[in-house]
C-alpha cells in the first residue's frame, strides 16, 4: 500500500513535461486503436453516452487529452488526492500493515 500511496503522489508532484507528454500520447493511441472493431465503437458509444450524455467525436476527445498540461495535475491531485480519506482493502494475513493513520499521512506528507 505504502508503494502505491508513493507511486500516486510521485506521478501527481513530480512529473516532467516529457513524462505527461508521453502519458498523453499513449492514451491517444490506446484511444484510437481501441476503435478498430464494432463491438469496441458500440461499448465506446455507450460508456460516452452514459458518461458525458452524448457521443464525442475522437477529434474532440484529442483536443482534451492535448489541453491537460502540468497545472490540471496538480489540480486533479490537489482535489481528489491531497489530504483525502483513502479506502483500504487487504485479504489474508493484515498483521504486518500500518494502521489507517499512517497510509492517511503518506496522501500528504510525500508532496514535497
Amino acid at each position: 500500500m505504502d508503494n502505491v500511496i508513493y507511486a500516486t503522489t510521485r506521478l501527481f508532484y513530480h512529473c516532467t513535461e516529457d513524462q505527461l507528454e508521453m502519458a498523453k500520447n499513449n492514451v491517444k493511441v490506446n484511444l484510437l486503436t481501441s476503435l478498430d472493431t464494432t463491438d469496441k465503437v458500440c461499448e465506446d458509444i455507450g460508456r460516452q453516452v452514459t458518461c458525458y450524455g452524448r457521443r464525442m467525436h475522437p477529434q474532440e476527445l484529442i483536443e482534451r487529452i492535448d489541453a491537460v498540461d502540468q497545472r490540471a495535475l496538480n489540480n486533479c491531485a490537489q482535489r481528489f488526492f491531497y489530504d483525502r480519506d483513502i479506502a483500504i482493502a487487504a485479504i489474508g494475513p493484515i498483521f504486518e500493515m500500518m494502521d489507517y493513520t499512517w497510509y492517511r499521512q503518506r496522501t500528504f506528507w510525500r508532496r514535497y
